[in-house]
């Protein structure tokens, strides 16, 4: 038995690996403590794969990595059969062949490139052959029934370990980070010198690297450390421009060294130096591309505030309570509305969502590289006042309870699995009954039910069947009666389920009903008159989720 997470890897960056194994990560983790223990596998195309086992990530997160070829081979192996499969943050029409019963769940990125592609026609007819289909849309905008994000458990650790004054953990990702930030000196005598901070961004077609270091250069303007930048990206020119546009501000804040250094090359490039042998130093190095352990530390070693791209940093940064300076992809524009009226809505402070604006889309003047003077005093009297920065942190630790993607994921999968195993037991009181009673003649209606529709209605009909039992045994029936007042009960159990959805705009189920209403009205119709003088059960779940 197993389940499947696949991801297409549709995108040029590492984002939509992540997200799928974090999310198995979870899952697994989810799924342990209810007994599952058998595999979960991600599966993507081979040059996926390798980029995920280069970076070592499958054996940070402890998932096993298949190719398509992979897969293919171990099915025909019949080394396992599919219990799951689960698809995203983009959808495909090129999946992996499943059988039909197979229970199905599309994740959607967090944009409204997501929402809309699991509303498309498109993707409904690729799905069509199915019969139990559900999806989850990510994100933060509370009324658009988003479930969340996903959350760093980790990073959510650390900032509670940090409120009480525990650093402890420091000296580990100390040496996760391993870079030549400054050789050979413990974390405690490069804090007592120099502040971190780290910013990721593509910088196309603007140049976000010039808004953070603005931003950060205010920001730290009263500190009296040297300032580290790790700056990570794919065009070094554009971060080396950066540094370049905020010299004269460097210089009149008392730096009295600017360096920018390529961590790939080594190479170290002096921008200022005023001959100090002691001199103040702010340092920018440039990365393409570090491993999501190096970033974890990132955050884990940083100062407030940092700037990043995409969806999973943007994450990452939220659960460790950062100040987050985004990069926002033309395509991330709902996702990033979303978490600014999330967090204004969780603070209950308007100045919050306009400080979260502000970081995002102040202007630049086009003039130089400063903001638009109004905006930028207004975003300084934001981020020196302390209430405001607080309502802020109490907003971004509410996220992890309320808005959890991850642990929607296992409710959905959870539900499935028992709702699988509850049906399966109500087959086999069918078949108690029928055993009961041999002689007489046995008419098959069942109907097909998506697994949330048989949640819903396997206890009345437990109940049903429990007092028809009793009927039966005090001979106040027949069978025959039994069953026909059993599959009466059960088409009435369908219509009260349908007209319910259909009735209450607000039911958690609406959306999926009105993807599947005539789907499983035709199965309906077409499973009806059947006739079978035996039970096929469905293939029972290799663990009992109770």
């Amino acid at each position: 038995m197993a389940i499947l997470f696949y991801v297409e890897g549709l995108s040029d960056g590492f984002g939509d690996y992540l997200f799928g194994l974090k999310a198995v990560h979870q899952l697994k983790k989810s799924l342990a403590e209810r007994g599952y223990s058998d595999d979960i596998f991600l599966v993507t195309h081979q040059e996926g794969k390798k980029i995920i086992q280069d970076l070592g990530s499958d054996k940070e997160f402890g998932v096993t990595v298949l190719s398509r070829e992979d897969y293919d081979a171990l099915s025909k192996e019949g080394s396992f059969t599919l219990d799951y499969y689960i698809e995203g943050p983009v959808m495909t029409t090129t999946r992996i062949p499943l059988e039909p019963h197979t229970p199905i769940l599309l994740l959607s990125e967090y944009s409204s490139f997501g929402s809309v592609y699991l509303e498309s026609d498109n993707l409904k007819k690729s799905f069509k052959k199915y019969q139990d289909v559900q999806s989850i849309y990510s994100g933060l905008r509370i009324r658009s029934d988003e479930k969340g994000i996903l959350i760093s458990e980790e990073l959510v650790n650390l900032t509670e370990a940090r409120k009480h004054n525990d650093l402890s953990f420091r000296a580990h990702y100390w040496q996760e980070l391993n870079l030549p930030l400054r050789s050979n000196s413990s974390i405690e005598d490069y804090h007592q010198s120099t502040e971190l901070s780290f910013q990721y961004s593509y910088d196309y077609p603007e140049n976000s690297c010039k808004r953070f270091l603005s931003i950060h250069l205010w920001f730290n303007q009263n500190s009296s450390k040297n300032q580290d930048i790790v700056a990570i990206g794919k065009n070094k020119d554009k971060k080396r421009e950066a540094l370049s546009s905020v010299l004269p501000e460097l210089i009149q804040s008392g730096f009295g060294k600017v360096l920018f250094i390529d961590l790939e090359t080594g190479k170290e490039e002096m921008l200022h130096d005023n001959g100090e042998k002691n001199a103040r130093t702010y340092r920018l190095f440039f990365g393409k591309r570090l491993t999501h352990r190096q970033m974890m530390a990132l955050n884990a070693l940083s100062g407030e505030l940092c700037g990043v791209r995409g969806d999973q940093s943007h994450g990452e940064a939220l659960s460790a309570q950062k100040l987050i300076v985004y990069d926002c992809a033309s395509h991330k524009e709902d996702y990033a509305k979303g978490v600014i009226s999330c967090l204004h809505a969780l603070s209950e402070d308007e100045n919050v969502r306009e400080l979260l604006h502000l970081l995002q889309y102040a202007e630049l003047n086009p003039k130089n590289t400063n903001f638009n003077e109004k905006q930028f005093l207004r975003l300084k009297t934001l981020l020196s006042n302390p209430e405001v920065m607080q309502k802020y942190k109490e907003a971004c630790a509410k996220i992890p309870q309320q808005f959890n993607l991850g642990a929607a994921i296992a409710d959905v999968v959870i539900q499935a699995f028992l709702a699988r195993q509850n049906y399966r037991n109500m087959l086999s009181k069918f078949h108690d009954l029928r055993k009961a009673y041999p002689k007489i003649g046995f008419k098959k209606k069942m109907m097909f039910l998506t697994n949330e529709q048989r949640f819903e209605s396997v206890n009345e009909t437990e109940k049903f069947i429990a007092q028809l039992n009793l009927e039966l045994q005090q001979h106040q029936i027949t069978y025959k009666m039994a069953f026909s007042s059993l599959s009466e009960h059960v088409e009435q159990q369908i219509k009260h389920i349908l007209t319910d959805h259909e009735g209450n705009s607000e039911h958690k189920g609406r959306r999926l009903l009105e993807k599947n209403v005539s789907r499983l009205a035709e199965l309906y119709k077409k499973m009806l008159p059947e006739e079978k003088e035996d039970f096929s059960m469905e293939r029972p779940f290799s663990k009992s989720m109770s």
